[in-house]
């Protein structure tokens, strides 16, 4: 008897937030995009752990995230384009088996825009993942994982009591 086929669909996810700050583009991009800042991390990240650039490649950092007790995410994150301080993106890439490596992989992107007469930014962070499984991306529809991050961003960077589950 013949193997049984499996029809796989694979579906595109992208998520793109957009929120306000009050700062400078300047002050919020040292605060918020990972590596590449002053401040040796991203510290409205809660489970970021280890951020350490690579001794012999330029914009390439290994990032460890503590999911628990003696659990980490390790991941490598590679900058295609920086332009500092309105824009980066990068491609992320986790640690996983192959057969789930779309989880794990894809592209972040931060945008920082100043709003005329004003002393705020406009800040819009957009991730990408392909082909993910439908299971997959249904998750991460429902989860909107990307908008709690932006809860806890924002509560962070105004010193309010965060409800995210970021934080």
């Amino acid at each position: 008897m013949p193997p049984a086929r499996h029809f796989l669909v694979r579906l595109d996810h992208s998520e793109t937030r957009h929120f306000d700050l009050p700062g400078t583009q300047e002050a919020i991009w040292d605060w918020l995009v990972p590596g590449l800042e002053q401040s040796g991390g991203a510290p409205w990240e809660p489970l970021l752990k280890k951020i350490e650039e690579r001794t012999d490649q330029k914009r390439v950092f290994d990032v460890g995230y503590c999911l628990g007790y003696a659990r980490f995410e390790h991941q490598t994150i590679e900058y295609e384009t920086v332009s500092y301080p309105k824009h980066a993106r990068y491609v992320f890439q986790g640690e996983m088996n192959p057969a789930n490596r779309n989880l794990v992989r894809g592209t972040m992107e931060f945008t920082i825009e100043p709003i005329a007469e004003t002393n705020r930014c406009r800040v819009t962070l957009a991730r990408n993942r392909r082909s993910v499984l439908v299971r997959e991306g249904l998750l991460m529809w429902f989860d909107d994982a990307l908008g709690d991050q932006v809860d806890h961003i924002r509560a962070k960077w105004n010193d309010k009591w965060n409800w995210s589950m970021s934080g």
